[in-house]
């Protein structure tokens, strides 16, 4: 699974002055922790001043173990004992891992039959077929297991197929790699 890298811009949050930026990053050390949750990992500040979890802020995060929507709640604590917080709320995606392994495991005369390795997390695949007209990757079928059969092909003509995992109604990243198959 995958989280992607981005940065939330705030400027004159009640007490804090200034422009602050909210860093969401991808650590690798996610992947070697024993949960399987994903949370990117947290720094608020500018080049003047960091603010410091715990002291001046806490983190909660929610729905961030399968791909899918997650959700990390952010309260700034008041300064200066006044008693305002203010909260974020930033929904960002854990995208299932890219699909590995695909082969054209039977081909028929009008049909190719596809397999892959399962992706943890993926709820369905999408398999998309190249269309050299459009020089696009155009979606053929959506499939809850890990084979699909792609009929209707022209007979003695070849083709190339890829597979995007989905999990949690969030796509994979990138394309699998690609494969050809030839009709008999």
């Amino acid at each position: 699974m995958q989280l992607r890298d981005f940065k939330l811009f705030f400027r004159n949050c009640g007490d804090f002055p200034g422009n602050f930026v909210l860093f969401l990053t991808n650590r690798k050390e996610n992947t070697k922790i024993k949960t399987k949750s994903k949370k990117p990992l947290i720094n608020i500040g500018d080049s003047a001043e960091r603010l410091f979890k715990g002291a001046d802020y806490k983190v909660k995060f929610s729905n961030n173990v399968n791909p899918g929507k997650a959700k990390v709640i952010i309260t700034l604590y008041p300064v200066h004992d006044r008693p305002e917080c203010h909260i974020i709320t930033i929904t960002y995606d854990i995208h299932p891992a890219k699909v590995a392994g695909l082969k054209v495991s039977k081909t028929a005369k009008t049909s190719a039959t596809l397999t892959w390795k399962k992706v943890e997390g993926a709820d369905k695949y999408v398999v998309y077929k190249y269309v050299s007209s459009s020089d696009k990757y155009v979606k053929v079928a959506t499939v809850t297991t890990n084979k699909a059969t792609v009929k209707n092909l022209k007979s003695g003509s070849s083709y190339k197929f890829c597979v995007k995992a989905v999990g949690g109604g969030v796509y994979s990243t990138a394309y699998s790699a690609k494969v050809t198959a030839k009709t008999k």
